[in-house]
C-alpha cells in the first residue's frame, strides 16, 4: 500500500516552461497548417465513373488499379 511519502517520490517535475511554449507553439502550428488541406479535401470535383440508379441510390461504376470498384450513395 503506497503512502504519500511514496507517492512524493514518484512525483516528476514539469518541464521547463520555454520547453512547454515550444511544443505548444509546434502543435498550434502544425494544427493550423493542415487546415487549409481538409478543407481542400472538402470541395472536391463530381465522382469518377459512371453515374446510375441503384434501389433509389446514385451508383458509381469506376475502376481503380485495374479493379473495378462500385460506389454507393443514398
Amino acid at each position: 500500500m503506497s503512502t504519500s511519502g511514496d507517492s512524493a517520490r514518484s512525483w516528476r517535475p514539469s518541464r521547463r516552461p520555454a520547453e512547454k511554449r515550444v511544443r505548444c507553439g509546434l502543435l498550434l502550428f502544425l494544427s493550423l497548417a493542415f487546415v487549409p488541406l481538409v478543407a481542400r479535401a472538402a470541395v472536391s470535383g463530381p465522382f469518377p465513373g459512371t453515374k446510375s440508379q441503384w434501389n433509389g441510390c446514385d451508383r458509381y461504376d469506376f475502376s481503380c488499379d485495374t479493379r473495378l470498384c462500385i460506389d454507393l450513395m443514398c
